[in-house]
């Protein structure tokens, strides 16, 4: 069945809708503004068909995919026209497809998250079982004693601050001894990582300053 071009005469009012789904009426008629739905008129009330409402599940569902409304507009308006035509069902399909790419380097980045927050719990974890701290108790609760215990754990453990900063300025002065690419880079005091360095790269270069006598190019 072409679940997007549906006939059956069933109707649902705006609060219907709002109420199965979830969402508020101002969404709904967003969505309507959008071209996403066009329910019929009947006096004020809004009279909306099967095919809005499994359009709009669709673009709800097409939202919490990330995709824009705009994008959905643009699938909806491929899908409509492309029912007889062989190209344009092709284009329709070419973008679901750049879509479902583009989910699946989303899920892989989502599993290598996970895993590195897993990893960081499990750490976070063993240095509270070798302090003997519960994982409930809150910062604020912490006494002196626990505290000086966390402490000795972290800088045993895990290099911070003074330690970690001279970890870093080796790394970058050894990329710099042999001659690399990103050791060149830290030389002359630019990013290393890509950015666009015309009008980026603050982080680096610090503040933006002012020379006198310099006027900006006004715009024809």
């Amino acid at each position: 069945m072409d679940i997007l071009h549906s006939t059956m005469t069933t109707t649902y009012t705006i609060t219907e809708l709002a109420t199965e789904f979830g969402v508020t009426t101002r969404t709904i008629r967003h969505y309507e503004d959008e071209g996403l739905l066009s329910p019929r008129r009947e006096g004020t009330n809004r009279l909306f068909s099967n095919r809005d409402r499994v359009r709009l599940k669709l673009a709800l569902r097409g939202k919490r995919l990330g995709c824009s409304l705009a994008e959905i507009r643009e699938l909806f308006d491929l899908y409509d026209q492309a029912r007889d035509e062989k190209r344009q069902m092709q284009e329709f399909m070419a973008k679901l497809e750049r879509r479902r790419a583009m989910l699946e380097q989303q899920r892989e980045d989502i599993e290598v998250m996970l895993n590195e927050i897993t990893f960081f719990e499990n750490q976070c974890r063993k240095l509270l079982a070798e302090t003997a701290i519960s994982p409930d108790t809150r910062v604020r609760d912490l006494s002196d004693v626990e505290v000086g215990r966390l402490r000795q754990v972290i800088e045993r453990s895990v290099k911070t601050e003074g330690a970690l900063r001279t970890e870093v300025m080796m790394n970058i002065k050894r990329l710099q001894d042999i001659g690399s690419y990103r050791g060149i880079r830290h030389r002359r005091g630019l990013p290393v990582r890509g950015q666009r360095t015309h009008t980026n790269a603050r982080t680096k270069k610090g503040p933006r300053r002012a020379i006198a006598g310099k006027k900006k190019a006004t715009k024809k």
